[in-house]
């Protein structure tokens, strides 16, 4: 009867080469705080995405769409996770009337994203205002994570290179 919970790793790499795009690399996991130190979960999805709109024009911009990227995919399985177990509620990505999914009285936590860049996680968990004309589509790809964080279903953290899960899908396994 409890909801699963998920981790998200979102990574790219910055293609620097005029007119050569992004790589992304994802990774889902689930979170397993109940088994002992040293046990690790595999990964349910690891993907390498190649980027498919304008070339990124930097490498805080492809690591942005790399983590858009990671959370798109894993709203999804968290859906289905909270209908598995009975408490799809509002939040809840469904084709179930509301109501429906049981009772929402176990409350889900946000997930988690892990992201490398501390300036995109620094840019995700403070206040930005005064877009330039020129960032309006990248206002809008923040505007919707801050969205999602602020309805406690994600949460963007930031962690160091070396514990980023998702770098092999982006840059090794790419290359």
């Amino acid at each position: 009867r409890q909801v699963m919970r998920w981790v998200g790793f979102g990574d790219a790499s910055w293609a620097t080469i005029k007119g050569v795009f992004s790589m992304y690399g994802v990774v889902i996991k689930s979170e397993m705080p109940h088994l002992e130190e040293g046990v690790f979960q595999g990964a349910m999805i690891a993907r390498a995405i190649r980027e498919k709109s304008i070339p990124s024009a930097s490498a805080t911009i492809a690591e942005l769409h790399g983590t858009v990227e990671t959370i798109d995919r894993l709203l999804p399985i968290r859906g289905m996770s909270e209908e598995i177990a009975g408490v799809a509620d509002e939040t809840t990505r469904t084709d179930r009337a509301f109501g429906t999914a049981g009772p929402s009285s176990v409350r889900t936590h946000p997930t988690a994203i892990r992201c490398d860049n501390a300036s995109l996680v620094i840019v995700m968990n403070n206040v930005t205002s005064n877009k330039g004309k020129g960032l309006r589509r990248v206002a809008r790809l923040i505007q919707c994570v801050k969205a999602l964080m602020e309805r406690q279903i994600v949460s963007v953290q930031g962690i160091p290179g070396t514990k980023q899960e998702a770098n092999p899908m982006s840059k090794i396994l790419p290359a």
